[in-house]
């Protein structure tokens, strides 16, 4: 009887009319983004319903080469009011550190002229709103044959972002770079040109870490958080990519070599990756739950720059099939990262649109 009463109710929650309501708020951080290769997108109108849904308003979608639908991805993007950034090398590779350790004013001028050429002729007819890119500092190494891996990409990113503004002034750039062959020299990468977002990467502890175990040192992580915020002054062009998601299979990496077609994948081929990422979020969902209060205070500090872009690592996650606990937690972070943690982990558990793994 107990639970035909419970059925009862939730059927019937209501035994009067409801008092009329409204309810309204704005996001802490107005970028709202995620961060994935291309190719481990398989329905993007898919994946961009789900993002709607969660409120988020940006992607960065990195490629080896421009897809060969890029203008319809962007224009179905854009009807849903997301932002497509779209990512390419300017001298990253997985052998960053043979880069660096080869890397004169020749480079320099190589890695310019590819750029602009790549821009030019792939990226500036396809309607997105801005590039994101990374180069060489991929690496835990702050010197490279005892040059300074800050002062390098410093003099790379000024005068090949210089040289795109002065043609195009209006140009969103994201400099995606990793905190692990700079922070010991933060004097020399506030020297970046302030019109460039620097995008942080590995900063520390997780949410910045892989695995959502890696919580070793958080008030480190906080405190440098802090730090970079306002890095080059109060107008700072601040970003982060938040990790401890689903990300590349990079046992079983391989670059693409041409053109391809993003997002088009059957609907057999996505149901059944789905089911095999869904054990890879089992574990993953919990690691979210336990350390929620640790990504609340991180984003609590991001929040405290008014141009803040804050990207999760969400790639080959199968976001078009299902929206994931933890994404769905990051979103709402974002909006709100003074909630309660307990209380919006509850929220979010009663989304009808949120999976959790196990279920």
């Amino acid at each position: 009887d107990g639970y035909l009463w419970l059925t009862d109710r939730f059927d019937r929650p209501f035994d009067k009319p409801l008092r009329p309501y409204r309810a309204n708020s704005s996001p802490a951080i107005a970028r709202r983004a995620i961060w994935t290769w291309g190719h481990v997108i398989y329905d993007y109108r898919g994946f961009f319903d789900n993002m709607a849904l969660l409120r988020l308003n940006e992607i960065v979608i990195w490629n080896d080469h421009v897809p060969f639908n890029a203008r319809d991805v962007v224009d179905y993007a854009h009807s849903l009011g997301i932002k497509v950034i779209w990512g390419f090398a300017w001298g990253w590779s997985t052998k960053c550190e043979e880069l660096a350790l080869r890397f004169d004013r020749a480079t320099l001028e190589s890695i310019k002229q590819s750029v602009l050429e790549t821009y030019e002729r792939d990226y500036a007819g396809v309607g997105g709103d801005g590039i994101y890119f990374q180069s060489f500092t991929e690496m835990s190494r702050e010197e490279v044959d005892g040059k300074s891996v800050a002062e390098l990409v410093t003099e790379l990113v000024n005068e090949t972002a210089g040289e795109l503004l002065s043609r195009y002034p209006e140009l969103h750039i994201q400099f995606g770079l990793h905190a692990t062959s700079v922070k010991s020299r933060l004097d020399v990468i506030a020297k970046v040109d302030p019109r460039i977002y620097i995008v942080w990467e590995d900063c520390g502890a997780f949410p910045y870490a892989y695995r959502t175990h890696e919580t070793a040192g958080p008030e480190q992580m906080l405190a440098l958080t802090e730090t970079l915020i306002g890095l080059r002054g109060e107008n700072e062009r601040f970003g982060a990519v938040l990790k401890g998601m689903l990300n590349l299979d990079w046992m079983n990496f391989e670059h693409f070599e041409g053109e391809y077609i993003l997002g088009e994948r059957s609907r057999e081929y996505r149901r059944e990756r789905a089911l095999a990422k869904d054990k890879i979020w089992k574990t993953v969902q919990g690691g979210w739950i336990r350390n929620a209060e640790l990504v609340r205070r991180a984003v609590e500090i991001m929040a405290k720059n008014q141009n803040a872009v804050v990207e999760a690592l969400v790639e080959d996650a199968m976001l078009e099939e299902k929206i994931a606990f933890p994404v769905a937690l990051f979103a709402e972070l974002l909006w709100d990262p003074s909630a309660d943690t307990g209380s919006l982990i509850e929220q979010i558990s009663k989304f009808p649109s949120v999976s959790f793994s196990n279920f």
